[in-house]
């Protein structure tokens, strides 16, 4: 089944109910239908009641019969209802319908009150039970009331009393989010409400003292009423909305509480300070905007004795917000909304206002509606982003009207609407009523809308709605500040002072150049001034296109900005006049007074400057001048900048100013001197002689005038390009050095591998501690004295943890007792009597001197970190068993005497001590030095000792054996201690001794089966005999003898007996910490050094490098988790996968190829991995009670929600365990602090989080969960889960299995309820909901419902999801997560930290712009799917580490780049949200948040000692996609007023840093296009004209010059801060090595492919518009791409521009007369190759022989397909090419010149060609034989629309019957012109045989044909509605068709030719996965399945 069809097609179900299909208009009907079938059995004609109650409602719906489905639905119930109306009947108890209902009712109410009455002790199951049998009691009063108005009879009182009092019951037993805040929630009492701060929030909202409520609602008053309850009766809003905010207000007073900086008074009381600082934070973007605009605000000031009404008007604003809807996106217009209603509120608080008890109120209905009404017409001028943005309004100019004064006039209420609206100023030029925004006593009289439920659409009548003087504000509602004009010209508007300023120094250096005077002299001094003159031209021009950008909004600006305008423009000509007129006069030297006025006059124009520049240094002056209420200051900043809201104080600190000035004086040093040396001075000394002699031109003479001018624009003209574009290379050679020593510092990448890992190990724990966990249990630690350690064997493992916290107390005491153990007498001992013999035997003398407490802490906190992290990798398959074993730390290392390291460390240590004690000859003392001067050799003896001891003890039940081994120990224990080991003991038997051990572990390492005892025996037989025989000397063994220790008892053997209690207990009793000791122990005997130690998966030792580096780098201290910064995570999600189907993993695509085959071969031990976690063979997987887990697998290897939702949820995971080393650092004053808080943590916290229910830990895990649900929560957007609900999509199923899963994870979406009734065009009228949802009780339950205004979407569709999302987030931060996101474990860990990096304070006194949003570093984890991934992720990896390590330090202009930024919530929401949504204008969604987080006074930081998981596109096309993606977002920024002002307001030194980190690298891609296309012209200009040789001939360095420097530019501009970020991560000689590496990949091809992709997909949409979102898919890429989709998606960004390249190249090769060529054209040929073919090198079986044949007659197909109706632009080359022209239709006149003028480079290059040949070279005939050339491309162009006209067919036409042919009545007409086109032609070829003798002069006059036609031909394209007009489109078509044909074939030819050689497949396919063939991957077995594929038979 589908995703859900569009918005009208309901034929689908909504839902099935009991077997009946709904369909969505009636699905208010389904509770009916379920009701009727809840009661079938117990009551039939009650049942039957309730569906005739359905029929009825059903025919209102639509009586008309109109809706197919709901008619067929109808028809089944009438048919049900007839069929049971007589059986129904029989069975009814009472005499009548109603008394039957009656009595049932009445029934079922005493059931619901039993529910009820004991709810408060029950679960939330018996919760969800009695809300079902509410929802049904509900129901049946419905019928009743229906039945007893058929019947003319009322409802008994007691049923209607007793109505009402379930119905006041039903609020709360709603689902609730987090917090159970209603009586009856199950455990509300006893865990959340038992955390104080939860508690004392309530109290604080419920404080409602002095509070007067409308008279309607006094009489519901209780005492559980809050301030939301208050607000939401005096202003109308929804319920949910409240319940919603109320639930966001607690918690985040509960949090603000907590985190006091001197922390709360008390705590069952909310501190004033909590509410002081939220409300500064809420309101300060009001408290700016009241500012502005000099209006008190309606907050009073943050005192304590204002606490209330602070409050209260918290919740105000975040209610207003919360059901604004897309409004959101307008803050300032919230601020003039809450700016009254604030006003009312706070009067009725205080009690001078009464509320008016006769007003009914609708929040949503009066005010929202009609705004939003407003803004979706405008938005729907905006025809998907064709309109230009001059024709619509977007959200901003609606917001920014809220800026002005004039949005005053609208008054509040509206006392004169028409006065007030109907003034020409308005923004909305009197076309609002008085109804669009006030709440007031005006609507006493009932209106149309108020018959319906609140806040209908506007579609539901809206011309009742909303009056009909509303509707007339599209038409003239205008743009106020600013307009969006697309136009190259912006780039310098915006970036005027980056232009000016390289002019200026471009001139200044051609002045020092050509100077003829010393560089001090006065005369030179004089020269270089006049860069000022040409600044004041600039100045002019930026005047001028001041005017230009305003131009149309010139009578709706504010007078004071229209003002400005005017000034600056005089001014700007004074200044020009002035400064051209001084100097002007001062020619001759000897006029020093004109010349020191020309000085002082540029000094005077200087003076702003170093104004603005002194200002630069002191930005704490800066932003007290924008404060200033002086006259003169506000004068003079309003002159330097325009006065905006927003901009301000933006100023960052003098430390942080100082970097970035210092970061671009280094850059411009650099940059300038390179410039002069190598570009400006070698240039200069060859034009010196081009000037000063005359050179004849060869073939132009008929442009004498041009002579040496055109020689000099020929050389100069590509050298100043590249002058205006290498500072960008300049800037990544800098920066790339910049950050280099910033990670350095940051210790990044310190820890590059794992033998590095290896040798820091022994600090991980104490870093760990340091780093990870609170500073309170760090102190708790460091103020306790030493401990006893705990010698407890059943503490090594979590799956023999003890089961409650408490039961320590008891335990310590049990193990002080000695009575116990002796109670059994036998021989064969029970357990108590073989404690009692264990523990007289003494413990082993092999330990360390005593260990430090702090010690034992930090051994158990590592261990439980380090073991859940390598348990989390186990879970995710990147590591099997084995290695899981080799890298886990005991739990309790306190138990043995040494600290028990990872087995991966300790590998080799115990072969390496026996074979130093085995060949040791000297003493004890000796070989124990040497032992330990290894300590972890030492560690590892020690451990293996005393783990053998221990599993030994296990074993043996006889006391006999007991004590031989009691005297076995002892022997060797005294002997250590003695020093007499190598006397007592023979060393040389020690490797014997280590065989027979090892062998005995393993046997009992392994499955424990009880068959397996006599092996048992017979190997510990084997270990006692080496050690009696082989070990022990001879005269120990003697004396034990004599002592009888050795014999048995009554003479029988040792370790085996006949009586049936065994010597040897196998398997023993406590069974699974044994194994996990035996399998470790084995483990450290066996595991040799070496790389076979470590996990053999990239990712597993790239994360454990990872994390182990993160902990020695520099981050915040963490707070324990009450006290954190609570945050959400937000993931918009449109039509994603979620998790991969059954089918889906099966289904294989062309090449024969499935996804689980594909992902089997790509990650194999992965899938070994998950196969031996899960038990199952591959077979069993694919089963059904298994799919889950497979399906899982898979898609966590994909971009998939499940991957994404996974990954969030591990911060639950490590909160859960933070938050349980809080819990073991409460302590009770009768316990030592320190010995407690081991014995917790060496418990284990898997242990804890299962305990039994009932059992303290259980009652502690819930207070853990409780604490975690007020900190952390994951919201899904699923944008069209609504839609898939109501068609039972299969996507919805896989929702509810995460919900399952994941009980922090909430899903919202929006919901879209038809009603029963039409618009005026017949189509469904709908409600639309914001819908928050969870799984609780098995099921999805729906937690709130907030009514919209209309549909969500109407500009971009991810900012719209988020924002609708929004509302349900919580906490004080948010984090921006993506479809393509993943964490891990290790990295959850630091959340807490990353967190303490918000500044979650209000504005004031701030010392620099607010920490709006976090930033931190991603890595990619697709790299290693194939070698483009691994391009895309080395390209990716230098933009999330080292580019914006250096934009937020030093640069200080990092913006927000999609995600995982974590936004401060509260900063953002009352300053519009995380993003912006205009359509088109905002497609780049994430980066205008940044934009607006700046101008808005904030700053975004990043950080590196955390990183997430980001997923790229991972094939050519979809990158492809990604790119022109993101370069259309780039091309509409330019236009934008974010862009503008963010330039304007930061200094120069930060302008530049915006610029060259942003849009900077686009325009530059663009520049270096323009540079090759200048470069090729300019060289082909001076070969044609003959001025080469000339020149070559005079100089040979003026023709090379041109290329040395920018090739180098090239190579630098995409290597060199990856080159830098790969040195830091893997050292500078590998970092080498893979550069090298990349360059036989081809990833030269790939990064100058899309250069082109930047530039043509920026410059198209600066141009015309067109900026979409394109969708990638995310998938995994093995799909062959056919020749004709490459073809359709490169053919004009890439193939056309190619073509001209190679025809110029080629025409210089043949004219030019330079011997270097090939270093000239190299840059050029390389761009053109990668450009032609990267696209098939990079596509799969993109050179296989049949692949390619196929694809071929595809092309041809698609090229000759008509494009009639039913044809889309992937069949039909004509539906294609009209598409590809959409852009012109709408584009602006300007583009159409621009286009027009860049086409003219056609008709130049004609001009060189005709005067190139040799007809025209002879004589003075050369103007006639320009004349001809044009003759004949007019003849060929008219013969060309005869043909395409006469070919047509017409209406008249006829198609024969027998032979199906089309006989047309023009035949004849057509056979006279095809014969006289045939003449034409033959006279044209004898006329150009008689005329031109020279066979070059036909091939010229063909190239001429060709050139001239293809310019008229884009010309015309560019004129399109003219030709249109003329009627020329239909033949401009069929000429482009020619062109096409043409282009198709060459492009096929490369192509073509290289399937041809066999061996060049083969290599493609190890070019295209050469990544993955170095990792061991055979990717050919993926391939080999075509030619299988290809072989099967054609159905």
């Amino acid at each position: 089944m589908g995703h859900g069809g569009g918005g009208d097609d309901f034929r689908e179900p909504v839902l099935i109910v009991a077997g009946w299909n709904v369909p969505p208009m009636l699905a208010h009907l389904a509770p009916v239908l379920k009701c009727s079938e809840d009661v079938a059995e117990q009551r039939p004609r009650v049942a039957y009641l309730c569906r005739r109650h359905a029929l009825r409602e059903a025919e209102k719906a639509d009586p008309a019969n109109i809706e197919r489905g709901v008619v067929q639905f109808k028809q089944t119930l009438k048919n049900r209802c007839d069929e049971d109306e007589g059986s129904t009947l029989e069975a009814r108890v009472r005499n009548s319908d109603k008394g039957e209902l009656e009595h049932f009712i009445m029934e079922y109410a005493e059931l619901c009150n039993l529910h009820a009455d004991g709810l408060q002790q029950h679960s939330a199951k018996d919760r969800a039970q009695l809300r079902e049998l509410h929802g049904t009691t509900s129901v049946l009063f419905e019928v009743l009331t229906s039945v007893a108005e058929e019947v003319g009879q009322r409802v008994p009182s007691e049923i209607v009393e007793m109505g009402h009092k379930i119905a006041a019951r039903d609020p709360s037993l709603r689902p609730f989010n987090i917090l159970p805040l209603d009586p009856l929630a199950p455990g509300s009492q006893e865990t959340f409400k038992m955390l104080p701060e939860i508690k004392a929030a309530m109290l604080a909202l419920r404080n409602t003292n002095g509070m007067q409520y409308p008279g309607a609602v006094e009489s519901k008053l209780n005492s559980e009423w809050d301030h939301f309850d208050f607000l939401q009766a005096l202003f109308g809003f929804q319920i949910d909305n409240i319940r919603n905010q109320r639930e966001a207000v607690i918690l985040q007073l509960a949090a603000a509480h907590l985190r006091l900086k001197d922390g709360p008074k008390t705590q069952s009381e909310l501190d004033p300070l909590a509410i002081i600082q939220v409300a500064d934070r809420v309101f300060e973007n009001y408290r700016g905007w009241c500012k502005y605009h000099t209006k008190k605000p309606s907050v009073p000031p943050s005192t304590p004795e204002n606490a209330q009404l602070l409050t209260v008007q918290i919740a105000l604003w975040l209610s207003i917000w919360g059901e604004a809807a897309n409004i959101r996106f307008m803050p300032e217009c919230l601020a003039y909304i809450f700016h009254f209603l604030a006003a009312e509120c706070a009067e009725v608080v205080k009690g001078t206002k009464k509320p008016d008890a006769n007003v009914s109120r609708v929040f949503l209905r009066d005010v929202i509606q009609p705004l939003y009404d407003i803004v979706r017409a405008s938005a729907l001028k905006n025809s998907a982003g064709h309109c230009p943005n001059e024709n619509w309004n977007n959200y901003d100019d609606f917001n920014e009207f809220f800026w002005t004064s004039q949005c005053f006039k609208l008054g509040w209420p509206l006392v004169e609407p028409k006065a007030a609206f109907e003034s020409q100023d308005s923004f909305f030029s009197g076309q609002i009523p008085m109804s669009a925004l006030p709440i007031s006593a005006k609507s006493k009289k009932k209106k149309v809308a108020d018959a319906v439920e609140p806040a209908e659409l506007s579609e539901l009548n809206a011309k009742k709605v909303v009056p009909t003087r509303l509707q007339k504000v599209y038409a003239n509602c205008g743009k106020q500040l600013f307009i969006e004009k697309r136009s190259w010209f912006q780039i310098v508007r915006v970036f005027d002072r980056l232009v000016i300023f390289h002019v200026m120094a471009f001139q200044a250096m051609i002045f020092i150049g050509v100077r003829e005077y010393p560089l001090g002299d006065n005369r030179t001094i004089h020269k270089i001034l006049t860069v000022f003159i040409t600044a004041a031209i600039f100045r002019v021009i930026q005047a001028i296109g001041d005017i230009w950008a305003h131009w149309g909004i010139l009578l709706r600006v504010p007078k004071t900005w229209l003002l400005r305008l005017w000034l600056k423009l005089v001014a700007s000509f004074a200044w020009l006049g002035a400064l051209g007129y001084t100097f002007m006069n001062t020619k001759d030297a000897d006029q020093l007074k004109m010349i020191n006025l020309y000085r002082l006059a540029c000094a005077a124009y200087l003076a702003p400057t170093l104004l603005t520049a002194v200002v630069t240094l002191a930005p704490g002056m800066a932003r007290r001048m924008e404060s200033s209420d002086n006259i003169l200051l506000t004068a003079i900043w309003w002159w330097a900048k325009p006065r905006s809201y927003i901009g301000r104080g933006m100023q960052e600190k003098f430390s942080t100013v100082c970097k970035y000035v210092l970061f671009w004086l280094c850059a411009f040093t650099v940059k300038f001197a390179f410039s002069y040396r190598y570009q400006v001075l070698p240039l200069i000394g060859n034009s010196r002689p081009l000037w000063d002699t005359c050179i004849h031109y060869e073939t132009w003479d008929i442009f004498p005038g041009c002579r040496n001018y055109l020689g000099h624009a020929a050389l100069w003209g590509p050298i100043a390009l590249v002058y205006f574009l290498d500072m960008t290379v300049w800037y990544f050679v800098i920066s790339a050095l910049t950050g280099g020593l910033v990670g350095a510092r940051g210790r990044h990448h310190e820890i590059r591998t794992f033998s590095v890992v290896r040798q820091r190990f022994n600090t991980l724990p104490a870093k760990l501690q340091e780093k990870l966990i609170p500073n309170d249990l760090l102190k708790t630690a460091a103020d306790n004295g030493p401990m006893t350690p705990l010698p407890r064997f059943e503490s090594l493992t979590a799956a023999a943890m003890s089961q409650a916290i408490d039961e320590v107390n008891a335990e310590s005491k049990a193990e002080g007792s000695k009575d116990a153990a002796a109670k059994g007498k036998k021989r064969r001992t029970s357990a108590a009597s073989k404690k009692e013999t264990l523990e007289a035997i003494p413990e082993s003398r092999l330990k360390v001197t005593e260990t430090p407490p702090t010690e034992y802490l930090r051994s158990a906190i590592f261990a439980q970190v380090w073991n859940d992290v390598i348990s989390s990798m186990r879970e995710e398959d990147i590591i099997s068993n084995q290695e899981m074993l080799m890298l886990q730390v005991p739990y309790a290392s306190g138990i043995m005497p040494v600290i028990q390291w990872p087995v991966f460390l300790l590998a080799g240590k115990i072969n390496s001590a026996v074979q130093h004690a085995a060949h040791h000859k000297g003493e004890d003392r000796e070989l124990w030095e040497q032992l330990s001067q290894d300590e972890l050799m030492r560690c590892a003896v020690i451990e293996a000792y005393n783990a053998l001891r221990i599993l030994l003890k296990a074993l043996v039940s006889g006391q006999a054996e007991l004590r031989v081994l009691q005297a076995l120990f002892d022997i060797i224990d005294n002997s250590v201690a003695d020093g007499t080991f190598m006397s007592t003991c023979q060393t040389g038997m020690v490797p014997k001794l280590l065989h027979k051990v090892v062998e005995l572990v393993k046997l009992i390492s392994g499955p424990a089966k009880h068959d397996k005892q006599p092996d048992v025996v017979q190997k510990m037989q084997d270990v006692y005999e080496v050690l009696l025989h082989d070990l022990i000397s001879t005269k120990i063994r003697e004396d034990l003898q004599k002592s009888g220790v050795l014999n048995g008892a009554n003479g029988m053997e040792l370790w085996a007996c006949a009586d049936p209690l065994p010597e040897i207990e196998y398997p023993p009793k406590d069974l699974t910490p044994f194994l996990e000791q035996a399998k470790r122990l084995y483990v450290l005997l066996t595991a040799v050094p070496g790389n076979a130690n470590e996990p053999s998966n990239d990712e597993a030792r790239r994360r454990i490098i990872w994390f182990t580096n993160s902990l020695f780098m520099d981050m915040p201290s963490p707070p324990p988790v009450r006290k954190m910064v609570p945050f959400t995570t937000l993931t918009p999600m449109h039509k994603e996968e979620i998790i991969y189907t059954m089918s889906q993993l099966k289904k294989e695509n062309e090449e024969g190829l499935s996804i689980i085959f594909y992902l089997q071969n790509v990650y194999p031990d992965e899938w070994q991995n998950f196969l031996e976690r899960t038990k199952m063979d591959e077979d069993e997987a694919w089963s059904k009670n298994k799919g889950m887990e497979l399906r899982l697998w898979a898609s966590c290897r994909g971009q998939t929600l499940a991957r994404t939702v996974r990954g969030m949820m591990y911060y639950v995971r490590a909160l859960e365990l933070q938050a349980f080393f809080d819990l073991a650092s409460q302590v009770g004053e009768w316990e030592p602090v320190l010995e407690r808080v081991v014995r917790e943590l060496s418990k284990g916290f898997p242990a804890f989080k299962g305990a039994n229910a009932g059992s303290v830990q259980a009652d502690k895990w819930q207070t853990i969960q409780a604490i975690i649900r007020t900190k952390f929560t994951h919201v899904v957007s699923c944008q069209t889960y609504g839609q898939e609900k109501r068609t039972a999509d299969p996507r919805v199923a896989d929702i509810h299995e995460l919900l399952k899963r994941y009980p922090f994870l909430r899903v919202a979406y929006e919901d879209e309820v038809p009603l029963p009734a039409y618009n005026s065009v017949g189509k469904h009228l709908k409600k639309v909901y914001s819908v928050l949802m969870k799984w609780e009780n098995g099921k999805e339950e729906e937690v709130y419902r907030v009514q919209l205004p209309g549909p969500m979407r109407i500009g971009e569709g991810k900012p719209e999801n988020q924002n609708h999302a929004l509302i349900f987030t919580r906490g004080d931060g948010v984090q921006a997560i993506d479809m393509n996101q993943d964490c891990n474990l290790e990295e959850a860990f630091k959340m807490r930290n990353l967190l303490e990096e918000l500044d979650i304070t209000a504005g004031r006194g701030r010392d620099g712009p607010h920490r709006a949003v976090i930033g931190f570093r991603e890595y990619i984890f697709t790299g290693s799917v194939s070698s483009l991934a691994y391009f895309m992720s080395l390209q990716e990896m230098s933009f999330v580490t080292l580019a914006q390590r250096v934009m937020a330090t030093p640069l200080r202009v990092r913006m927000h780049y999609g995600h995982p930024d974590i936004f401060d919530r509260l900063f953002s929401i009352t300053r519009g949200g995380m993003s912006k949504g205009s359509k088109g204008i905002n497609v780049s969604e994430d980066v205008f948040a940044g934009f607006n987080m700046t101008l808005r006074g904030g700053t975004i930081t990043h950080h590196e000692y955390i990183q997430v998981g980001k997923g790229r596109d991972v094939g050519f096309d979809q990158l492809a996609k990604f790119e022109a993606k993101v370069a259309c977002g780039l091309g509409e920024q330019v236009t934008t007023r974010d862009m503008y002002r963010l330039a304007h307001r930061f200094d120069f030194f930060r302008m530049l840093s915006y610029y060259y980190t942003g849009v900077g690298f686009y325009i530059n891609s663009t520049l270096l296009i323009i540079v090759l296309y200048a470069l090729l012209y300019s060289r082909l200009l001076l070969a044609m004209t003959g001025l080469e040789e000339e020149l070559y001939l005079q100089n040979q360095k003026i023709v090379t010059s041109q290329s040395a420097e920018w090739l180098l530019q090239i190579s630098m501009l995409t290597t060199m801060p990856m080159l830098v970020e790969l040195s830091l991560a893997k050292g500078f000689f590998q970092a080498i090595i893979e550069f090298i590496q990349l360059q036989f990949q081809l990833s030269s091809l790939y990064f100058s492919f899309h250069i082109g992709t930047k530039m043509h997909y920026f410059g198209r949409t600066l141009n015309h518009g067109g900026a979409m979102y394109r969708g990638t898919g995310r998938g995994f890429s093995v799909k062959h791409i056919s020749f004709a989709e490459i073809y359709r998606t490169y053919s004009r960004s890439h193939f056309v521009k190619a073509f001209e390249f190679i025809f110029l190249l080629i025409l210089y090769r043949v004219w030019g007369e330079v011997s270097g060529y090939g270093l000239v054209t190299f840059a050029v040929w390389l761009m053109s190759v990668s450009w032609l073919l990267a696209p098939f090198i990079f596509n799969p079986s993109g050179f296989v022989w049949a692949r390619v044949v196929e694809d071929y007659r595809d092309a041809l197909k698609w090229m000759n397909t008509p494009g009639t109706l039913g044809h889309d632009s992937n069949t039909s080359w004509e539906v294609w090419w009209e598409e590809e022209q959409e852009l012109l239709e709408t584009t602006s006149w300007s583009g159409r010149v621009l286009e027009v003028f860049m086409n003219l480079r056609w008709f130049w290059l004609q001009y060189g060609l005709v005067y190139r040949m040799q007809v025209a070279t002879a004589g003075s005939n050369r103007w006639i034989v320009y004349a001809e050339s044009w003759a004949a491309i007019l003849i060929f162009l008219c013969l060309c629309k005869i043909l395409a006209s006469v070919g047509k067919g017409g209406a008249d036409d006829k198609v024969d019957d027998k032979s199906g042919e089309v006989r047309s009545r023009k035949s004849n007409w057509v056979r006279i012109w095809k014969v006289v086109a045939f003449l034409a032609s033959i006279g044209i070829i004898v006329y150009v045989s008689l005329v031109w003798e020279k066979f070059s002069d036909l091939v010229i006059m063909l190239l001429v044909l060709c050139t001239t036609s293809w310019g008229l031909l884009n010309t015309l394209i560019a004129l399109r509605p003219i030709v249109k007009w003329a009627g020329l489109w239909d033949s401009l078509r069929e000429l482009a068709k020619g062109y096409e044909y043409f282009m198709l074939l060459i492009t096929f030819m490369p192509v073509g030719i290289l399937a041809w050689i066999p061996s060049f497949a083969v290599l493609q396919t190890q070019i295209l996965y050469s990544h993955a063939l170095n990792r061991g991957v055979m990717i050919s077995k993926v391939f080999d399945l075509y030619g299988r594929h290809k072989d099967k038979p054609k159905e």
